[in-house]
């Protein structure tokens, strides 16, 4: 896409391109199982204090920024780089960013509890945001009538778990290719030989 597309389209990928290189091993962190230990840890993080009072004003834009930071990595990871350094990591950080996502809106919905009928505490905002997110929907918790701010943030959740699902779907279905873009026999996830 690089050369032969619209500037902005440009620009983009290279904010996209840029923002990836962040993160990669050795920069940020000193090794490769060293930014699932800080994934497992966010999420922890978002579980732990989401039930103090006090940390609402940490943990809540702490998770908008989780969740914004998942997005912009795996459609940076999906959509720009296409190979992955390594598979595996890739599918265990996959996993992890879907969790990261779940967890942030569970933060969300946790802290705006009262406008859900009925009322969420912080499992059943997680639970409530897990079941949204894989977009199964049950109903027996959903926004009150005239929260639309809430509403708009149930649709955005799914949205994005959906944008989300595609894109990992999408990086998988072009792993599992040959050098010479015909789909593979074998499925394997390891990289095409250069």
């Amino acid at each position: 896409m690089t050369g032969n597309g619209p500037k902005r389209w440009v620009g983009l990928e290279n904010f996209l391109r840029g923002y990836q290189c962040r993160w990669i091993p050795g920069v940020c962190f000193p090794n490769k199982g060293a930014l699932v230990a800080a994934r497992l840890s966010a999420i922890g993080l978002m579980l732990f204090c989401s039930a103090y009072e006090w940390a609402v004003w940490i943990v809540v834009p702490f998770a908008a920024w989780m969740v914004a930071d998942v997005i912009l990595v795996h459609a940076s990871i999906a959509f720009v780089t296409k190979e992955p350094e390594d598979p595996l990591r890739s599918v265990t950080l996959g996993i992890l960013g879907y969790v990261t996502l779940v967890t942030g809106f569970a933060v969300f919905f946790s802290e705006l509890g009262e406008y859900f009928g009925p009322a969420l505490g912080r499992w059943t905002a997680f639970y409530f945001s897990f079941v949204t997110a894989t977009t199964l929907g049950y109903g027996h918790f959903q926004p009150l009538d005239g929260a639309w701010w809430v509403q708009a943030l149930v649709v955005l959740e799914v949205i994005l778990a959906v944008f989300f699902v595609a894109g990992i779907i999408a990086t998988f279905v072009g792993w599992s290719r040959n050098e010479g873009g015909e789909p593979g026999v074998s499925g394997s996830m390891s990289k095409p030989n250069a």
